[in-house]
């Protein structure tokens, strides 16, 4: 089994999750909260390891065998999240670690369970995020079964 593909569009992934915790930060320069260093630092730290993790492989990915895509099908499922739920730990909600990436998990998998209460005091980049999270679910699933109804003819 090929590792270091999967590896290599893992930090792809990465790479774009950098950008999408970037948005955020745009609502920020209007609205003054704490959290702008939270969001900046994680999507450096995002940006940063999928750089490494892009570059370490080399070379483009070839086709993927089937044991390669559920690998990369559950590193995804695991990493993306975890790396989701950095702006949330980083935040001044001080969530414990699993309350962030169960927030994280839930957003990404689409479920809409939340471990907050009171959404409506929230701080505006903390609803965004959250709202980005689901829409990054949302838009993996679709593009999940648009592929395999690809394959199904």
């Amino acid at each position: 089994m090929r590792v270091l593909p999967i590896i290599q569009i893992l930090g792809f992934l990465l790479i774009l999750l950098s950008f999408l915790i970037t948005l955020p930060i745009n609502l920020l320069i209007f609205n003054e909260t704490n959290d702008q260093w939270a969001f900046v630092k994680s999507a450096l730290i995002c940006f940063v390891v999928g750089l490494i993790c892009f570059a370490l492989a080399g070379k483009k990915p070839r086709g993927l065998k089937q044991r390669e895509m559920f690998l990369l099908t559950v590193s995804a499922w695991i990493i993306i999240p975890a790396f989701s739920s950095l702006p949330l730990l980083l935040s001044d909600l001080d969530l414990s670690v699993t309350d962030a990436f169960f927030e994280s998990i839930s957003g990404v998998t689409t479920t809409g369970s939340t471990i907050f209460t009171g959404l409506d005091d929230m701080p505006a980049d903390i609803l965004l995020w959250r709202s980005i999270m689901q829409w990054m679910g949302a838009s993996a699933l679709l593009v999940w079964r648009w592929r395999s109804c690809l394959f199904c003819v």
